[in-house]
């Protein structure tokens, strides 16, 4: 099997409450047959949270690398910067930098470095996403993608959902990446689809990939409800909101979306099987 390593800039991260883990991916070729393997992730270790009361605290639902975050950070090996999700009440995006993982085999969380507050805590969502004050977690990502076209910086893309949504409401949204001045634009709808498929996780898709069969389309972004409220399986949509506007109107219904896989809901389709295969 063919593959390639990838940078540690694109290296994947999984963020829990007090602690940043840090590892590799070697991504096999691509084919239906080259499925990414538990021995296909190397673990590199382990960084803190930065100390701010309960910001991080039951946080982590969203996280993106920013390549140019921390420019004067690069000179461990590990350039960038990470805009992350805090406590799952309030929703808060703030930007930290990545120190050097750390692997501490007695377990013990004063042998890791811990990131530092480049970007404090910053609302992004409250008055631009309908907010249902229900005490139930809330669902919101983050993404990043450099400048797209018409665009003259890159963008911070946001999704927000509830627990229950079942009337349609605008679910993404993009922001600039100076939390000072976020501007944020949006909301919108995604087509016609249904909130419970569309607007829990939100990642980029690379380029090579988009290009040969979702040109223009370079966001992922989909849900899983549980219930079979979304469809009885994962829900994958692609799609760029800079391709209808500018950003495009508040509240606008994108339409170039393309559903990647979307699976029939198991009350209303026999055996709950996909509507849409994967591309």
């Amino acid at each position: 099997m063919s593959a390639y390593q990838i940078p540690v800039n694109d290296a994947f991260f999984i963020l829990c409450t007090c602690i940043a883990v840090l590892l590799t991916i070697t991504v096999p070729a691509s084919g239906q047959d080259n499925l990414l393997q538990p021995g296909d992730f190397t673990y590199l270790g382990a960084f803190r949270l930065p100390s701010t009361g309960d910001g991080w605290a039951y946080g982590g639902r969203g996280l993106a690398y920013y390549p140019v975050g921390d420019p004067g950070g690069s000179s461990d090996g590990y350039p960038g910067s990470l805009f992350g999700i805090g406590n799952d009440q309030r929703n808060l995006v703030s930007e930290i930098s990545i120190p050097v993982p750390k692997v501490s085999f007695g377990k013990r969380l004063e042998d890791l470095n811990t990131a530092g507050t480049l970007q404090p805590f910053t609302d992004l969502f409250s008055g631009v996403f309908a907010y249902t004050d229900d005490g139930l977690p809330k669902l919101a990502d983050v993404a990043y993608l450099p400048r797209q076209d018409g665009q003259y910086e890159g963008r911070l893309y946001l999704t927000w959902g509830e627990h229950f949504q079942y009337e349609q409401v605008p679910s993404h949204a993009w922001s600039r990446t100076d939390l000072s001045d976020p501007q944020v634009k949006g909301p919108w709808y995604l087509a016609e689809y249904d909130n419970f498929a569309t607007n829990d996780y939100l990642f980029a898709i690379p380029e090579s990939w988009a290009a040969r069969n979702t040109p223009g389309q370079n966001l992922a972004t989909g849900r899983f409800r549980e219930g079979s409220l979304g469809g009885s399986g994962p829900a994958l949509f692609a799609f760029g909101p800079w391709n209808e506007g500018n950003p495009p109107a508040k509240n606008a219904r994108l339409t170039r979306v393309t559903p990647l896989l979307l699976y029939g809901k198991g009350y209303e389709q026999e055996g709950g099987g996909p509507s849409h295969d994967r591309v």
